[in-house]
């Protein structure tokens, strides 16, 4: 968290010296990690900007605001608040970040004169690479569940989300806040790992950016396959 001073046109005197809280990370700072809580406070669930798990807290004094056969829903709800807030500031990060690699692609290509077997080599590679991202949609859908090796703490996901924690009740009233830590962070960052599919990044290559590139400059496209002269851009 960091402080932001806040000066209104309407304010005088002192009261420009005030100091407002600014409790969320915005996409310009740099971010290591960002976290959720449930209302209680009890439960405190770090992610990095990624939503992978990074670390579980647990307040010492949990016990006085939760119910030990409640802590499920307590740790479900900062799991997925963890969750949300990473993926708020992926988008605000998307929405302010720099031009995507596709502008990047069509500019070097850009001279590069296409044939239609070119065109065709490119359309074949991109429905093998489609292939390979629907391959892995499936696996979306089915939910996947985990339970630590203590034994004590299981949870299950559905599409990234959290959908059912089950923590042995008797086990947390009497366990130390840092082994119920360790169990919940064993569970909920192997979770995290097990339902997210693997990064199509790799797989991509050349040829969805390709076309994407393609696509986002119709006059490159018309130059690269003759139908288009660059004095007649103008």
């Amino acid at each position: 968290m960091w402080m932001n001073d806040q000066r209104w046109g309407f304010e005088e005197g002192d009261e420009w010296d005030e100091v407002a809280p600014t409790p969320e990370a915005t996409a310009s700072e740099v971010v290591d990690e960002l976290y959720g809580q449930d209302p209680d406070g009890a439960v405190t669930v770090v992610v990095a900007p990624d939503a992978a798990v990074q670390e579980v807290r647990v307040d010492p004094d949990w016990r006085r605001s939760v119910d030990p056969r409640a802590l499920n829903q307590s740790v479900m709800v900062a799991a997925n608040n963890a969750t949300m807030r990473a993926l708020a500031w992926q988008v605000e990060a998307s929405q302010a970040g720099q031009p995507v690699e596709p502008a990047a692609v069509a500019r070097v290509q850009e001279e590069t004169p296409l044939t239609k077997a070119d065109v065709r080599r490119l359309l074949d590679a991109v429905s093998v690479e489609l292939e390979q991202v629907s391959a892995r949609l499936p696996a979306l859908d089915r939910p996947v569940a985990v339970t630590s090796s203590g034994r004590h703490v299981t949870a299950t996901s559905l599409r990234g989300q959290v959908v059912d924690v089950t923590v042995t009740a008797n086990w947390a009233a009497s366990a130390r806040a840092a082994e119920i830590e360790a169990e919940l962070f064993d569970v909920l960052a192997r979770l995290r790992r097990e339902s997210t599919p693997e990064p199509f990044t790799a797989a991509q290559g050349s040829a969805i950016a390709e076309l994407n590139a393609l696509a986002s400059d119709p006059q490159a496209l018309l130059r690269r396959i003759g139908l288009l002269q660059r004095s007649e851009e103008s």
